[in-house]
């Protein structure tokens, strides 16, 4: 079809249609003109599709509530291969047509359509959708910690919303439709007059992909002009909108902010300016200053200067006397040099070069008192060097790889020039970012950078100065306050938790845990406790020991772990009974037995160097995330050969599962996944020829037949679950107490001899697993209070390892506490069999710690219960030095 476009003379042959949650609309074609008069395209009037672009019924969006964040990773992760743009041809339409519209270049063009798939794997979409909302609230209702006397639970929930979105970069459209699938939220994108077709194709190659899953039936994509009033008035309403998101700033928002009203809210990411700090360091030497030139022009040219964290204006701490200013103008030389050799799918030369900023640069030339121009006499970009100290007058219109280098005596002479318009700040080097970055976000900058990296972009991260998914959602609140009872006052949590202990209460806190646990030690040896069906409590050392010890009295085999969800497997050994407890230790036990701990060794030490290394480089971070959680998981791959695959995804799937399974019907939320990660390190595991633990453990036969796929996996996840919940959560608190007490990180320094028994003493007071529970065999007698068998009787392992009769002053952290027998790794059959690795992962981490600067905590982290049992801590933020 052919026709022509109002105020056009040009022919539009293309077409764009509209997709409608799953459906491909192209009827009733008008013509729109492309951005700036370039070539148009003929879309769907807008009026005709307007009645099915709101979801309209709200209870619609149940089938989205329903997924888990797994199931939307396993959506997008299926579709992101099928956006190769080798293999896409609506996405090779949009690349053809977007060079007719677009201010990039085909090069650079085809450079972002090719890193589209990157966008949707899985281990990118997980880490969006943990970092940026929190998979607890995505996917149910989350319990608020508090300690005085009320209940809360949260719910971060999908939102009905218009995603008004720019066209200065196709990666745009997809971050678009990846925010609203993590979200859950209903969306109806209008596609940019530049980009019409970007997000389409997305959407309809995720059609052809699931073409009846949720995410598919909420998403809609369509053309219609800004300020349409015919669509515009009838569409944003609070009935059928909730949020309107809109990119590009004041243009792409002044038609809708008439609009806003109560249940309607405009979450607007307006376009900022960005900038450079660079320090003497980089004019040091020659080598540093191609070095630093090399990064910069990075932060200038790619995308050819159009996203907002290019940097405009560069500050180079030379000096500004003549030595100084000479020193800035070679720097400046060499940046106009590698700006010109970034590569064509990079950078280019400016496809439509500004004809007011090509006369400014023409007048600067005039002035060489004031200003020198290098470069930039065929609109290649160039580079500007201000002899004043200031940035030329007009710096916030520099484009097409125009860079204005300011020398100045100190750093902190650039953070005065900057605003709450600033977004992005490259630093070099990375030390002198700790030096700025407490000081620039009161002059309104956003984002601090490596040199060389401020255009990479990280959706998990803030933008903006805010959180843009925490902001999509709607978050609901569950409060519950309990009446007390005849108008007295409702008892406190402790008294409470102490008459009728639950581990799963939301007022269940390490805190109130603390209390709870002396309480029970005090008032006898035994306590009743009516919750989940019913338990006896043991909360004193000697009786806990008994029962771990007792094990023929205290049982294993019906689950360690109280509630239960139906269809949860057990755990090899540690919830067996013997003869099978036996069988399974048997083969579980030469991965960790001392030879093969000591074998380890040097490889261990190379994995916590490695971790270490980055945060102390960069002056500090946080240990939970950067090295107490990828470190058990490492080395449990190396000891007992899962993939580096699997590690990744063990910590999400572990999470899911404490989660979820003291308060599921089944298992069925948590165990497949489990599963067929298990079932596929099998499947691997018995195609390898190496001798690696794992591979020897598949061949294993029982009673001379091959062990069943089911008997691996009782063990795998065994070592998956055990290997690596308590060996985080201990090492995060081991080193929780040394960065709040400096001199007891000294010692340790002068006395490294001490450091094993710092571990232990850790491994004491924050028992990492709260509690274990066991079911009588037989009736037993404690303290003149008579079990029943078949009873279920949970042991506080915790309170046992602070009992007064064993730990003399058990409250405090000692290295002088001979000898000191916690309950941590149990007793008995059950010993751990992990404990040797786990200790040479603390001992390991201390003495590589004591390498350098000492460490102090930046901000107290949160200390909670993860399924009521695993004492955790939500980070650790630290900074080493003085």
């Amino acid at each position: 079809m052919t026709t022509t476009s109002p105020g056009r003379s040009a022919a539009t042959t293309l077409t764009v249609p509209a997709f409608l949650r799953g459906e491909t609309v192209d009827a009733h074609l008008l013509p729109f003109a492309g951005r700036g008069q370039d070539a148009g395209f003929l879309a769907p009037d807008p009026f005709t599709v307007l009645g099915r672009l709101p979801l309209g019924d709200p209870d619609r969006m149940r089938d989205l509530y329903a997924l888990t964040t797994e199931d939307v990773i396993d959506c997008l992760a299926a579709l992101g291969p099928r956006l190769a743009l080798s293999e896409n041809a609506l996405l090779q339409e949009a690349l053809a047509h977007a060079a007719d519209w677009s201010d990039l270049t085909p090069d650079v063009l085809r450079g972002c359509y090719e890193r589209l798939p990157e966008f949707f794997a899985a281990d990118a979409v997980r880490e969006i959708a943990e970092r940026a909302v929190g998979t607890a609230a995505l996917d149910g209702w989350a319990q608020v910690r508090t300690t005085d006397g009320w209940r809360a639970s949260v719910r971060a929930m999908g939102s009905r919303a218009v995603h008004i979105i720019a066209g200065n970069s196709p990666e745009i459209a997809a971050l678009t439709i990846i925010r609203n699938a993590v979200t859950r939220g209903d969306a109806i994108i209008k596609s940019p007059s530049n980009d019409p077709l970007t997000a389409l194709a997305i959407a309809r190659t995720l059609a052809e992909t699931a073409p009846d899953h949720p995410l598919t039936r909420h998403l809609a994509v369509a053309y219609w002009k800004g300020g349409d009033e015919r669509i515009e008035r009838a569409l944003y309403r609070p009935e059928n909108v909730e949020k309107i998101v809109a990119w590009g700033g004041f243009a792409s928002v002044r038609h809708v902010t008439r609009y806003i009203q109560p249940g309607l809210e405009l979450l607007s990411l307006d376009p900022k300016l960005s900038a450079t700090v660079i320090g003497p360091e980089a004019f040091a030497s020659p080598d540093a200053m191609a070095r630093t030139a090399r990064l910069a022009a990075v932060d200038v040219g790619a995308l050819n200067q159009l996203g907002c964290f290019n940097a405009r204006v560069i500050y180079a701490v030379t000096g500004r006397d003549e030595a100084g200013l000479r020193r800035a103008g070679e720097w400046a030389e060499l940046l106009h040099q590698e700006v010109q050799r970034l590569p064509g799918h990079l950078s280019s030369r400016a496809k439509r070069f500004d004809p007011d900023l090509r006369a400014g640069l023409l007048a600067l030339r005039a002035a060489p008192d004031w200003y020198r121009v290098i470069g930039g006499r065929a609109d290649e970009g160039a580079v500007i060097v201000s002899r004043t100290g200031d940035p030329v007058a007009f710096h916030t219109s520099l484009s097409g790889r125009v860079a204005n280098v300011v020398p100045v005596d100190a750093p902190e002479d650039a953070v005065r020039a900057m605003t709450s318009a600033t977004q992005t700040v490259g630093v070099y080097p990375d030390s002198l970012k700790e030096r700025l970055r407490d000081l620039v976000p009161l002059h309104g900058v956003q984002r601090l950078v490596s040199l060389g990296h401020a255009t990479r972009f990280r959706p998990e991260l803030p933008q903006d100065a805010m959180e843009p998914l925490r902001r999509m959602v709607k978050w609901i609140v569950d409060e519950t306050y309990d009446e007390p009872a005849h108008g007295a006052p409702s008892a406190c949590p402790v008294a409470r938790l102490t008459a009728a202990f639950d581990h799963h209460d939301p007022e269940f806190t390490p805190e109130v845990a603390r209390q709870v646990h002396q309480a029970l030690r005090e008032q006898g040896r035994v306590a009743r406790t009516e919750a989940y069906g019913g338990a006896w409590v043991l909360s004193r050392y000697a009786d806990v020991l008994r029962a771990l010890t007792e094990d023929s009295t205290f049982s294993s085999g019906s689950g360690i772990f109280f509630p239960r969800a139906e269809g949860t497997p057990r755990f090899a050994p540690l919830e067996y009974d013997p003869p099978e407890h036996t069988f399974f230790r048997a083969l579980m036990r030469p991965a960790f037995v001392r030879a093969q701990v000591t074998r380890l060794a040097p490889r261990v030490r190379e994995v916590v160097s490695g971790l270490v290394a980055p945060l102390v480089s960069r002056g500090g971070g946080d240990l939970v995330r950067e090295l107490c959680t990828p470190l058990p998981l490492v080395v449990l791959g190396l000891a007992v050969g899962f993939t580096e695959e699997a590690q990744r995804r063990l910590r999400d799937l572990t999470r899911n599962m404490w989660a979820r399974m003291p308060k599921d019907g089944s298992a069925a939320g948590f165990w497949p996944q489990m599963e067929e990660l298990l079932q596929e390190e099998i499947r691997r595991a018995r195609e390898r020829d190496g001798g690696d633990f794992l591979a020897r453990l598949v061949r294993a036969e029982r009673a001379g037949r091959p062990l069943t796929d089911a008997e691996l996996r009782v063990m795998l996840v065994g070592f998956a679950v055990g290997g690596h919940q308590t060996t985080l959560n201990a090492l995060a608190h081991l080193l929780w107490t040394l960065a709040r007490d400096r001199e007891l990180q000294l010692r340790l320094r002068h006395r490294p001899e001490l450091m094993p028994a710092a571990a232990e003493e850790a491994l004491r007071l924050w028992t990492p697993a709260d509690h274990s529970t066991r079911v009588t065999t037989r009736e037993v007698e404690i303290g003149g209070v008579t079990i029943p068998a078949g009873d279920r009787v949970i042991l506080l392992t915790g309170a046992a390892n602070r009992d007064p009769a064993v730990f003399p002053a058990p409250e405090e952290f000692r290295l002088d506490r001979p000898p000191n027998l916690h309950l941590t790794f149990g007793r008995g059959i059950h010993f751990c069999v992990g404990a040797p690795l786990a200790r040479l992962e603390f001992r390991l981490v201390l003495e590589e710690l004591a390498r350098h600067a000492p460490y102090a905590l930046t901000a107290d982290p949160t200390r909670f219960y993860e399924n009521g049992r695993h004492l955790a801590l939500d980070g650790l933020e630290v900074r080493f030095g003085s």
